[in-house]
């Protein structure tokens, strides 16, 4: 038994000293955009946002490194919300956001979220997910396109913002 034991401390020991890359610097964005009023639910909508200044040459200089010296540039968190707080967000099924490399059109997903809840309010956190998109947030300029599946029609128009770090590692 206490073989059995000591492997598994032994084992675990192992398995957990995984060296985690350094973060140098986060890449904070906020975009404003609308929805319209009536969207209908038997539809998938697009909000495509084109020309967003990247800054990373001004991160770059400001954090004294090259974007050689960059290993990743990761998703780390995301919030959609209103910018208004009388509007409630529990008309919205499913969020995708994603970025566009404009060169050949490839979406990539950074940020996500499945069946939200409909007691939402004026806020919904997104999940992020794993593609190291430096190759993309090096740009002067990026795209961005948000997917969203709606629970029923929009009631009215809501300006919403979405919020967005990533982790340079």
């Amino acid at each position: 038994m206490r073989v059995l034991f000591v492997l598994l401390v032994l084992a675990l020991s192992i398995t957990s000293c995984t060296e985690e890359a350094e973060t140098l610097f986060e890449m904070d964005y906020r975009l404003d955009y609308n929805i319209a009023a009536g969207l209908n639910t038997f539809e998938t909508h697009f909000f495509e946002l084109s020309n967003i200044p990247t800054n990373a040459t001004n991160l770059l200089q400001a954090n004294n490194l090259t974007d050689g010296e960059i290993e990743a540039i990761l998703p780390k968190s995301a919030r959609l919300s209103t910018v208004f707080l009388t509007e409630d967000l529990d008309f919205i099924r499913e969020v995708s956001v994603r970025l566009i490399n404009t060169d050949n059109q490839n979406e990539t997903e950074i940020f996500f979220r499945e069946n939200i809840p409909l007691d939402t309010r004026d806020f919904v956190d997104l999940i992020p997910t794993l593609p190291n998109v430096k190759d993309l947030m090096l740009e002067d300029f990026y795209s961005i396109s948000i997917r969203m599946e709606f629970w029923e029609p929009t009631p009215t128009f809501v300006d919403v913002k979405l919020e967005f770090d990533f982790q340079v590692q």
